[in-house]
């Protein structure tokens, strides 16, 4: 919503420049969780945001929320965004799975509709990512850790403490001894946490190319360092049907 000229021109100074612009779904959809300070819809003027990237020729990727319900538009979602020029979406199931929630009957069911979108994207030429998708994702780019920033980068909030991630509260330092934040064992435990290295995938299937899933998931939706029960479960059928695919 923030993106305006000055933006465009700031962004324009770096090559390598990536942007991700949020949205969950059709407008009808999109609409009732993502409003500004007044409870209006954010979805027209997000797309206005998103033509602007794409006539200055901007980098950019489309992450989306998609929830069971969504799933039944997520075909219309995808068309309308290829539609205006868009090439890049991720599909992200909510926090933590709960079937007695779900839209669908089953497991097998919900992970028929992740599956369809994958294939309908694939369709259209679309390129598809996002939580669902990353056995896929890890296998075709040699990926060794879930996340690709967890001990590449750092996040800096405003009055300079950091953290290697906007979604764990661990708080390694600030600013002033970041020298001191690379030698804690908080971050050597994240920065190790590799394909290979999580004792409690040792013994999974596809551990290699899950790579442990989302550290940041793991705590905030099961209160531990690993993933586990439906998730798993998720992930597991969701890569059989994608490679049975390939």
């Amino acid at each position: 919503m923030l993106i305006d000229a000055e933006w465009i021109t700031f962004l324009k100074k770096f090559t390598d420049a990536q942007v991700l612009v949020s949205l969950d779904g059709v407008k009808e959809i999109n609409d009732r969780v993502r409003v500004d300070v007044a409870q209006n819809g954010t979805y027209d003027r997000v797309i206005e945001k998103i033509k602007l990237l794409i006539e200055n020729g901007i980098s950019f990727g489309v992450p989306a929320v998609v929830d069971s319900y969504g799933l039944k538009q997520v075909r219309r979602f995808i068309k309308e965004l290829k539609d205006i020029g868009v090439k890049r979406i991720g599909i992200n199931p909510p926090y933590k799975f709960d079937e007695e929630d779900s839209e669908f009957s089953t497991m097998d069911a919900l992970v028929d509709g992740y599956f369809e979108t994958w294939l309908e994207a694939k369709r259209l030429g679309i390129q598809i990512s996002g939580k669902a998708y990353l056995p896929e994702w890890h296998a075709m780019h040699g990926h060794i850790a879930n996340c690709e920033g967890m001990g590449r980068a750092i996040v800096v909030d405003p009055d300079g403490h950091i953290s290697l991630c906007d979604k764990i509260a661990d708080k390694l330092g600030t600013v002033y001894n970041l020298k001191d934040v690379f030698k804690t064992d908080t971050y050597a435990q994240f920065a190790m946490r590799v394909k290979g290295n999580i004792k409690a995938c040792e013994d999974c299937e596809i551990n290699y190319l899950c790579n442990g899933g989302c550290l940041a998931e793991a705590r905030n939706s099961y209160h531990s360092d690993n993933l586990s029960g439906k998730h798993c479960e998720f992930i597991k059928k969701m890569a059989a049907r994608m490679f049975k695919e390939f």
